[in-house]
C-alpha cells in the first residue's frame, strides 16, 4: 500500500512540475497478469487453497482471478499496452496526474 501511495504522489508531483511544458504524467496500475512470477507462486502451491485440483497452473490462476475480480478475468499485456497507447494519444491530452487501474475492477478508488 505504501509503495502505491508513493507512486501516486510521485505521479502527481511530476505532473505539476511538467505541466508548464505540456507534458502529461500518469501512472498505470495493472491487475493480475499471468507472468513467470505468478507461475512460480502457482508451482509452490500458492494458489492451491483457492483453486481446483487437477487443473493446469494457468487454469488455477484464472480460477483465482475469476473469484477475486468483478470482471472475472485476468489482465493481459495488451490491456496495459492499450491504456499506455491511449494515454500517449491526443485523445488523452487533458489527462495528467492520474493513477489508472487496469485490473478488471479489482481495486476501485
Amino acid at each position: 500500500s505504501a509503495s502505491k501511495a508513493a507512486l501516486l504522489s510521485l505521479t502527481q508531483s511530476a505532473a505539476l512540475e511538467l505541466a508548464p511544458y505540456d507534458i502529461n504524467v500518469n501512472a498505470i496500475h495493472p491487475g493480475e497478469i499471468w507472468t513467470p512470477m505468478w507461475e512460480r507462486i502457482a508451482r509452490q502451491g500458492g494458489l492451491s487453497s483457492e483453486s481446483r485440483e487437477g487443473s493446469s497452473l494457468k487454469e488455477k490462476f484464472d480460477f483465482v482471478v475469476q473469484k477475486r475480480t468483478p470482471l472475472g478475468r485476468p489482465q493481459t499485456p495488451e490491456d496495459i499496452g492499450n491504456m499506455a497507447a491511449f494515454l500517449a494519444s491526443n485523445a488523452a491530452r487533458n489527462i495528467t496526474g492520474q493513477s489508472i487501474n487496469v485490473d478488471g475492477g479489482g481495486f476501485m478508488s
